[in-house]
């Protein structure tokens, strides 16, 4: 694990995307490659598992070949000899939208919805909220999920300073082109993928908008050297 965690030495985390220099797979062993991109795509997710092993091997070679695919919602590609990891706008679409003001209790945690069964009343939003939750065995439970007008979204972010009845989806591309989004420092694809806050007539960019919403990634360098560790 250490040696994954020094190979990884040279990465950089930026609002909810990995960079890793592509030298980091290329020269390391088979084990640390493998290590290196299971962690980069559970970064990206937040999910609990790796993907399964043949298709994360089919990414792997495609990446040391200097190409891109894509993986349990990661897009993963080779620009300028760095392997970038983001989120796949797709993906963060799939899950809909979440209204906030939904915790009137500090007991409230959320429940990520793939991990409950399909009866359950966290329904099909990326995440389900509760004043008196039911225990769900391996639901996923983020501290401080109900501080006032905060939401968690897409297992990615925290989102701070909602409105009373906003809504949370994924921007899309046609809201970030419509902004001056190059001066952002990030990929198109990233901030497609990144939240959207929907309230009082208002469609707010928090990543672009720099207004009274706040957009903050619940993983960085740190994040991702505990999980280089964890398998």
């Amino acid at each position: 694990a250490e040696a994954a965690v020094a190979a990884a030495a040279g990465a950089s985390a930026d609002r909810g995307m990995l960079r890793l220099p592509l030298p980091a797979l290329q020269d390391s062993a088979p084990e640390i490659r493998r290590r290196l991109l299971l962690a980069a795509l559970r970064w990206v997710t937040g999910a609990d598992y790796p993907p399964r092993g043949e298709d994360a091997a089919r990414l792997l070679a495609a990446l040391l070949a200097g190409g891109q695919g894509t993986l349990e919602g990661v897009i993963a590609r080779v620009r300028g000899g760095v392997v970038e990891f983001l989120r796949e706008p797709a993906a963060a679409a799939r899950g809909g939208a979440v209204a906030a003001g939904l915790c009137p209790g500090a007991t409230a945690v959320a429940l990520f919805a793939e991990n409950s069964p399909p009866d359950h009343p966290a329904g099909k939003q990326p995440w389900g909220l509760f004043s008196d939750p039911p225990s769900i065995p391996g639901a996923h439970k983020p501290r401080d999920i109900c501080a006032p007008k905060t939401l968690l979204w897409d297992r990615r972010w925290r989102l701070e300073g909602l409105p009373e009845g906003a809504r949370v989806t994924a921007a899309g591309e046609a809201e970030v082109v419509a902004r001056d989004w190059r001066a952002a420092g990030l990929p198109l694809a990233a901030l497609a993928s990144s939240p959207l806050v929907t309230a009082g007539g208002r469609a707010i960019l928090p990543l672009l908008d720099r207004r009274e919403i706040s957009a903050i990634p619940l993983r960085g360098l740190p994040e991702f050297a505990a999980i280089l560790r964890s398998h």
